[in-house]
């Protein structure tokens, strides 16, 4: 571990669920005198098992395509490179693809991905999000901040409706999703990269930096950063402070598995809100700092 950036441990999990494609992932890289962290949630281009089927390129799905350039765009950056150049450069890549895959290049017809990406080193943390990807970090005082979740409204709005279509369909998923993807694809076109109070960024290719969150932090006065997917906790722990507390506490006590457990155990009994997965993916990455 490099002592430049005052990092004492770093903790990764990515766990995919019962997804079939792994669309969660996580990065980490150190070059002597920063590191840089991130997480990132992608999706394909909309699609269903009965009137959409997925466009694959060989066995990925095009939401692992895109995760991939998101992460190949943090490994090949430059010491000197910006957090922002990384995530533009990464949008580029992502733009590109989409061209080659032939993709219509609107919002209901892209894949794309949330993310959230921090730089450390030694005198400051920079973060940007984008997404409902968060970053969370405890101060030396105590004390809890995080990031906003930038897509809660168009969140709760998809997650009821298909929870509204798995109990017309009588829980069948399969033909939940068949029902909810011209809904979902409708929710993308108005909210995503759009310049309007409840929009919210997607990295596609066309990604609104505007609405992405950026902050910079004391690097001196954190003892604990956590950058997540939304698959590690139940939903509507998002919305709650003291929840939040609890994660870190959770995670400091037992790591980010024992965090994951958790969830499941309640997403098992059916305390959580319905997902398109039983089960989602998770991805998480966690710093420790002296």
């Amino acid at each position: 571990m490099i002592k430049t950036s005052k990092i004492q441990k770093i903790e990764t999990l990515l766990d995919r669920g019962d997804s079939k494609y792994l669309e969660n992932g996580v990065c980490v890289k150190e070059d002597g005198h920063s590191t840089i962290l991130a997480v990132c949630d992608s999706f394909s281009k909309p699609y269903d098992d009965k009137n959409n089927p997925i466009v694959l390129f060989g066995e990925l799905s095009s939401g692992e395509i895109v995760k991939n350039i998101f992460y190949r765009a943090i490994e090949k950056s430059h010491i000197k490179d910006s957090l922002l150049s990384i995530v533009k450069e990464a949008d580029n890549q992502i733009k590109e693809f989409q061209k080659r895959a032939g993709f219509p290049f609107r919002s209901d017809s892209l894949a794309g991905l949330v993310f959230a990406i921090a730089k450390i080193s030694q005198e400051k943390i920079e973060i940007i999000q984008g997404g409902d990807c968060i970053a969370l970090w405890k101060n030396k005082n105590g004390s809890i901040e995080f990031t906003p979740n930038i897509v809660l409204a168009a969140s709760k709005f998809v997650r009821k409706a298909f929870s509204d279509l798995l109990q017309e369909c009588n829980g069948d998923r399969n033909a939940a999703r068949a029902k909810f993807t011209p809904i979902l694809m409708g929710e993308r076109m108005q909210g995503v990269n759009q310049n309007h109070k409840t929009a919210y960024p997607i990295m596609n290719g066309q990604l609104n930096i505007k609405l992405c969150f950026q902050k910079t932090i004391d690097t001196n006065n954190v003892k604990t950063l956590i950058l997540f997917a939304d698959g590690l906790i139940p939903f509507q722990w998002l919305e709650n402070k003291t929840r939040m507390k609890e994660l870190v506490k959770n995670i400091e006590k037992g790591g980010l598995d024992y965090q994951l457990q958790i969830t499941r155990k309640e997403q098992l009994a059916g305390k959580t809100k319905k997902d398109t997965a039983r089960f989602p993916e998770s991805a998480a990455v966690t710093a420790y700092f002296g």
